[in-house]
């Protein structure tokens, strides 16, 4: 098994503005820690090819693509490419640790501003703000088993994943992907205000109402496929189209079609 590595808290201030600002990076062997998981050793047995991430990143680069159509390119690749459980894509450090290593160059190609310089929290934020994790989570959540369709279909306008995947409704799967369906499908797209207007809507009624209640999924089980996550893809794979995850994280059309006309109904809302 490949080793998987964090880096500790105290990595964040290491990171000098020189860095930053597109400077060469300090050494941070220091900060650096193996993640030890012996109950999930079977389940992540072949760790993390960073020189496979490496590369899948550097080709992302290489796209000449504007920033949502990079993020949805890149989404479902790079989930493609890091066979890890949940309990290690939790973790932000170990976010940081890739960002900082495998993604430096990436990172700074996606998220650098007007004057060259990225924000720290790009490496080493939360799991919706680190520049790498934003995009793993977001095909995690919205994936339906093995189908990553949805993936582009949420990321390809910036405002789609915030909205869809950031607030409290995005950890029940169907939710999301109804969302990004309302957003983004039917006679006209939702402008960013519309979409804004929807989620704090969605958020409101479910102070009231429980949102699996609304749209239960049947097809939710407690499935983990280890198979798929033991087998480590190659650069040439995780390139191609059709890609496939892992065949657990159903979420039921029913379930998603219930979620999709309800939100339609609270868009149509004045």
């Amino acid at each position: 098994m490949k080793p998987i590595f964090r880096f500790k808290p105290q990595v964040a201030n290491a990171l000098t503005p020189e860095f930053l600002a597109g400077g060469s990076l300090p050494n941070l062997d220091r900060y650096r820690e193996q993640i030890e998981e012996p109950v999930l050793r079977e389940e992540a047995m072949t760790g993390v090819d960073v020189d496979l991430v490496t590369e899948l990143l550097g080709q992302a680069a290489q796209q000449e693509l504007e920033e949502g159509e990079l993020d949805a390119w890149l989404a479902h690749r790079l989930h493609f490419a890091i066979r890890v459980p949940r309990r290690i894509a939790g973790d932000r450090w170990f976010w940081a640790w890739l960002a900082l290593t495998a993604g430096r160059d990436f990172v700074r190609h996606r998220f650098k501003d007007k004057k060259g310089d990225v924000t720290e929290w790009r490496y080493t934020g939360v799991l919706t703000r680190n520049a790498l994790s934003r995009l793993w989570w977001g095909a995690e959540m919205v994936r339906n088993g093995p189908d990553y369709a949805h993936v582009p279909i949420v990321f390809r306008r910036v405002r789609t994943a915030q909205w869809a995947l950031e607030l409290k409704y995005s950890w029940y799967r169907p939710a999301p992907i109804a969302f990004a369906r309302v957003a983004e499908t039917g006679p006209k797209p939702l402008s960013d205000d519309a979409m804004k207007a929807l989620s704090k809507r969605i958020n409101a009624y479910l102070s009231l109402s429980v949102l699996e209640g609304m749209g239960l999924d049947d097809g939710q089980t407690d499935a983990f496929d280890k198979d798929w996550r033991k087998r480590q893809p190659t650069l040439k794979e995780a390139l191609g189209e059709g890609l496939e995850g892992p065949c657990d994280g159903y979420a039921s059309k029913e379930s998603i079609d219930g979620l999709e006309g309800w939100f339609r109904s609270l868009a149509e809302v004045s």
